[in-house]
């Protein structure tokens, strides 16, 4: 994770700094059992507190890593569980705010 300050002008032509976060892409995955979601439990530190949510998680030392291979192995890791197929429901960018950085989300059909 890279932060940093950009300088940058403004359209009424005054001077400013802009804060952006550049994060690795990561996937986000929504398991389906026949009518069930799977959740994990995760501590954020950012919030203090511990929040349901779905799989996800990145290869920062692995940038070109496929989305789909991502998706499977932080299924497993999180989990435990394995797909039989994936479904790519499409590229999100989360907080393009300040975030640099994309999730790709996808589907196990039950």
């Amino acid at each position: 994770m890279v932060v940093r300050e950009d300088r940058i002008r403004r359209a009424d032509g005054s001077a400013g700094i802009f804060g952006v976060i550049d994060k690795p892409d990561y996937a986000l995955i929504v398991p389906v059992d026949g009518d069930r979601l799977h959740l994990v439990e995760q501590f954020r530190y950012t919030l203090g507190l511990r929040r349901w949510e779905f799989p996800q998680g990145t290869a920062p030392n692995r940038v070109d890593t496929d989305p789909l291979e991502l998706a499977r192995r932080e299924l497993r890791e999180e989990t435990r569980l394995r797909a039989a197929a994936l479904i790519p429901l499409g590229m999100l960018d989360t907080a393009p705010g300040c975030h640099r950085n994309v999730v790709m989300y996808t589907w196990p059909p039950g």
